[in-house]
Order: C-alpha cells, then structure tokens, then sequence
C-alpha cells in the first residue's frame, strides 16, 4: 500500500505530443501505484488531440495524477510554474512529456534520490545525443561554468528534481526554455549538490520544438541563451533572495 504522502511530485508539460501522452500517462499510472510520486500532467495550449485525450482519461485516473489545462501557451517555463504550485512532495522536478526522455526514468531517479538523500539536485545524464548536441551543451556548460564559479553541467537535461527548499524562488524564473537554467544555477549557487545518473536520449519522435527544427534555430538558441545567462548574472542577488534553510 503506498502511502498518501507523495515524496516526489513530477510536472510533465505536453505541447501537441497527443501521440504519446496517453502512453506517458499509462506509465505514471505504473509508477505512482508503486512508488511515493505523484504526477501533474499539463496541456501547454496545444492544438493537436492532446485536450481530448486529457477530457477522456480524467474521470478513471488515480488520485496521484492530476491532469490541468493552459488554454494559451505562455511558455516551456510557464507550464512548469503552474504544475509547481500544485505538487505537494518533498521533491519537485519535471520532465518533457515527448516521449524522447523515457518517464520510467524517474524510478531510477527515485532510487538516487534514497540513497543519495543529502543532494539537493537529482539529474540525468544524457548519452547516445547526436554530436553537434554535444558540442553545443559543452559550449554552454563552459560558458555558465565561467560566470558562476560553480561546476554547471547538463543544465537542459531531463529529469530535473530538486528538493523543495531549492524552488523557493520558482515564480521569478524564466517563463521559456531557460526555465532548466534559472533552477538550476540557483540551486548550485545555494550550495545543492547533485546526484546524476545515466539517461537515454533517442531522437524525438512526438511533439514540437521550438528550438531543434535545424542548424540555423540552435544556433539561434544559443545566442539567446547567451544574452539569458549574462542577465541572470545581472540578476543573480535578485535571484538568491530566498535562501536555503
């Protein structure tokens, strides 16, 4: 019998990804009958099935789903926001609901999470990643590493799990991608330490991006990501206002 208290909450934002996230939800149904996780699944404003699936399966799912829905997209970060505010566990973290990171991977997740209960931070690793991806993480790795003094790996991987007093100060954070950033560096610069642990991570296969269409948008990403990170310096007392106790 699982207890009705949830030690970790996963918000999974969908954006047309009708195609998978009856299948994710399926999985959370596994995963939340067996371990202490509950999942918020958010419809991000999508115009494909996915609001029609959501009304279909509302009525029969389990009291460790919780399925809501934005009318209009405001955001990757946004919709992490909204599901934010409505976990209840002692960890929060989230994950794309693409299908290109496997939602099973939260079990494994769960299992660092016990046995490494003095990090703050929980986080993939991912392997099998075309190169040109490679190099473009490694360059933005480097370049947040530089401005914060602080190790900074990985920031876009996926899931990303924080203890509850790291998200303190989620509401200022970023409302697009760099959502991941902005909770990320924050907590490091808290004093978070992390556990990682290994992920796929196929080429997607469901969903949109906003920002993987071809080389030209990357490219575009990482210039704006750039001018994010310099403002987040900018910010960055702002930023750290709550801090851990």
């Amino acid at each position: 019998m699982i207890s009705d208290q949830k030690i970790i909450s996963i918000v999974i934002p969908c954006f047309n990804e009708g195609q998978v996230v009856l299948e994710n939800i399926n999985k959370a149904i596994i995963i939340g009958s067996r371990l202490p996780i509950e999942f918020v699944f958010i419809n991000n404003g999508s115009y494909d099935n996915t609001a029609n699936i959501f009304n279909h399966v509302k009525e029969n799912l389990p009291q460790f789903i919780r399925l809501i829905t934005i009318k209009n997209n405001q955001g990757y970060g946004f919709a992490i926001k909204k599901g934010i505010s409505k976990c209840s566990g002692d960890y929060i973290g989230w994950t794309h609901g693409d299908g290109q990171t496997d939602l099973f991977d939260i079990r494994n997740a769960f299992n660092v999470i016990c046995k490494s209960s003095a990090s703050g931070i929980t986080k993939g690793v991912r392997v099998n990643r075309p190169f040109l991806d490679q190099i473009t993480s490694f360059g933005l790795d480097l370049l947040n590493s530089i401005f914060f003094l602080k190790r900074i790996r990985e920031t876009n991987a996926q899931p990303s799990i924080y203890k509850r007093c790291y998200l303190n100060n989620y509401k200022v954070y970023s409302n697009e991608l760099f959502f991941d950033i902005d909770a990320y560096i924050v907590a490091r610069l808290l004093g978070a330490k992390e556990a990682r642990f290994t992920v796929q991570f196929p080429p997607r296969l469901h969903g949109e991006s906003s920002w993987q269409n071809n080389f030209y948008s990357k490219i575009n990403f990482m210039a704006l990501t750039f001018a994010h990170v310099i403002k987040l310096k900018i910010r960055i007392k702002k930023y750290l206002k709550h801090t851990n106790n």
